[in-house]
């Protein structure tokens, strides 16, 4: 709709988005800010992003997991067999404070450590600044684990971008979780989701 407004010249066309009916239709807008997408649609190709990296947490720990990662559908939590290490999933954290639901925690009881993973698929252009934002969201959250708990935290961001985009310190934080470099397969998901997103949109 918005290229029959703005080059086609379609008369009657009003170039606003075909699902949210607010915005003009774009292919940014559609892929990362469309209100009606997002109730879903960014929904299912965050998770899907994500499981890769719940996966590979989950064989780093000896969790039980599928065999291939594509198949793998994370629990809300899931533990090793000795109890050392929990994982929780998308699980809300009730400690008083607002941002308390962060995408994946891992509870290392044995090191005393609780490290907040939270990922994104922005836009191309806001990679670094969600990647900040990140980082700076779930302090509250980390002063209250800390306070209750008497352990220490740090925040992991993982962003990808809706077109594949990412930050310089991607792989560095990667590893500071301990995981082998699956950048390639992440920007695969976002590409495959946002293709998804795109091909179902423009059929409507």
């Amino acid at each position: 709709k918005g290229v029959k407004a703005s080059i086609d010249k379609v008369e009657g066309e009003d170039g606003l988005c075909r699902l949210c009916g607010k915005f003009q239709e774009s292919v940014q807008h559609i892929v990362s800010s469309c209100g009606e997408l997002e109730k879903k649609q960014y929904t299912i190709r965050h998770d899907k992003m994500g499981s890769r990296i719940h996966w590979e947490l989950c064989r780093k720990y000896g969790i039980k997991c599928e065999d291939k990662w594509f198949n793998h559908v994370p629990s809300t939590v899931c533990s090793d067999d000795n109890g050392n290490i929990e994982l929780f999933w998308n699980k809300e954290i009730d400690l008083g404070v607002p941002h308390n639901r962060p995408d994946v925690v891992v509870v290392d009881k044995e090191e005393k450590k609780w490290t907040l993973i939270d990922f994104s698929g922005p836009w191309v252009g806001n990679v670094k600044t969600k990647e900040d934002d990140k980082i700076t969201k779930y302090a509250p959250l980390e002063a209250k684990i800390q306070e209750n708990f008497h352990v220490q935290t740090e925040s992991i961001p993982i962003i990808v971008g809706a077109l594949g985009t990412i930050p310089s310190r991607l792989l560095g934080f990667l590893k500071a979780i301990g995981l082998p470099d699956v950048i390639g397969s992440l920007q695969t998901s976002a590409l495959l989701g946002t293709q998804r997103i795109l091909r179902n949109t423009l059929a409507v």
